[in-house]
């Protein structure tokens, strides 16, 4: 039988690596169509967002898989640090 809680939290994570991976790319493209460093294509609004929210998504898939309430409470304090990053930091 599936287990529907995992095969969602399972995809969470595959989602948010996908994502981080299509922010990368999209940044490494706009680099190159500026003429810019990848660094200043990165620190574009709409690129660090969708960062960010790759790796909130993959934090929270792995929080949900976590074996033990440490192995989660730290996932989710992960994803809680990136979360302050896109709003405070650089």
């Amino acid at each position: 039988m599936i287990n529907w809680l995992e095969l969602a939290a399972n995809s969470l994570w595959i989602i948010g690596c996908s994502t981080i991976l299509a922010a990368l790319s999209y940044a490494s493209w706009l680099a190159s169509e500026r003429k810019v460093k990848f660094k200043q294509a990165l620190s574009t609004h709409g690129v660090r967002v969708t960062y960010h929210l790759g790796g909130v998504l993959f934090c929270t898939g792995l929080a949900i898989l976590g074996n033990s309430w440490i192995e989660s409470g730290l996932w989710v304090l992960l994803g809680i640090g990136i979360l302050a990053h896109l709003k405070w930091g650089s």
